[in-house]
């Protein structure tokens, strides 16, 4: 009997001392699942990948002065994480030496290696197309904002508008940069979505961007500028003076095919960054170049800028009449 008192008394001891092990692990473990991030959430200003060209985008996330990097085939998880730092003063930038960094959708323009810097600016920098088209039509100014290194520690929030990392980091995201085509998307704080959220986003912008198509294909012009934002502007013409000119242009024109190739779509606060290659043709001539449609959402997305860089050819020497061509893409051509 004596024994199994001391058996018993032994037993509690272990028992109790191996309770507080047992919590901390299972703290450990609780807070490990706390801070992992759920599979199913992905950035959501990465709303369609395009089929070719960059494989990699890059965030920046102010509130967090990080720098994140992701491959199109791992959404889940950035291919590289970097700190940063930016603009000393809040806010999306509005003017010239207001020290803020801009807020946006932005595609890296220029590559400079150290040679061609001041020693502030590191072993290289990258510059970005800021103001661009829709910075300009808020009246948004200033310029040269960078992604450089640095010859200084790197604090937060320690520069006048750029996005500065450490020497080494910045000579890592080099190799993930292809000029007009990497695109860059600077938020005060990156929402991370669920992927279901994003694929009914992604799709009903898509939804409106083959109804723009096949509008403008099938000559419709109400249909055509009932996706277009009484705010709308673009080339110098209003809303109205858009549907005008869409109008006389299908009066000439009975023929039209129109090509949507090559989709992207990125998002920042409420608005759509939809840019691709655009084929059109007519009875008279053909043209191709780089399509940038920009939308904001209320009720529903709609057009407030758009913007073509190609070749625009006018109509010289009148081509045979061609056949009418159908409906050459699916809505899974934009997957």
């Amino acid at each position: 009997m004596k024994k199994k008192k001391i058996f018993c008394v032994f037993g509690l001891i272990l028992l109790f001392s191996f309770f507080p092990l047992l919590a901390t692990r299972w703290d450990d473990f609780s807070n490990a699942l706390a801070t992992k991030p759920p599979r199913e959430k992905v950035p959501g200003p990465l709303l369609k990948w395009p089929e070719k060209g960059s494989e990699f985008a890059v965030l920046v996330d102010k509130s967090l002065q990080k720098v994140f990097v992701y491959h199109k085939d791992n959404p889940y998880k950035p291919h590289r994480t970097y700190t940063c730092s930016t603009g000393e003063n809040e806010g999306p930038k509005l003017r010239e030496s207001d020290r803020k960094t801009p807020e946006g959708v932005y595609f890296f323009t220029r590559a400079f290696d150290k040679k061609e810097l001041l020693p502030i600016y590191g072993s290289r920098a990258y510059a970005l197309d800021y103001p661009n088209a829709i910075d300009r039509r808020e009246g948004k100014n200033g310029h040269g904002i960078w992604f450089h290194g640095l010859n200084k520690p790197l604090k937060p929030r320690d520069t006048s508008g750029c996005v500065a990392l450490e020497n080494p980091d910045i000579d890592d995201l080099a190799n993930f940069i292809r000029l007009e085509d990497t695109p860059v998307v600077v938020s005060e704080r990156i929402e991370m979505i669920d992927a279901a959220d994003l694929e009914k986003e992604r799709d009903e912008v898509v939804r409106v961007i083959e109804t723009w198509r096949t509008s403008w294909e099938r000559n419709d012009v109400d249909k055509y500028i009932s996706l277009y934002s009484a705010d709308f502007s673009a080339s110098g013409k209003s809303r109205q003076q858009w549907k005008e000119h869409r109008a006389r242009l299908a009066k000439q024109y009975s023929k039209i095919n129109v090509d949507v190739q090559n989709l992207r779509i990125l998002q920042n606060d409420g608005l759509v960054l939809a840019s691709f290659v655009q084929k059109y043709s007519n009875e008279y001539f053909d043209s191709a170049g780089r399509k940038t449609l920009y939308l904001k959402h209320s009720s529903r997305w709609r057009i407030v800028g758009e913007r073509f860089e190609g070749s625009e050819i006018k109509p010289s020497i009148k081509k045979e009449p061609r056949p009418a061509a159908g409906h050459r893409f699916s809505m899974s051509t934009f997957r």
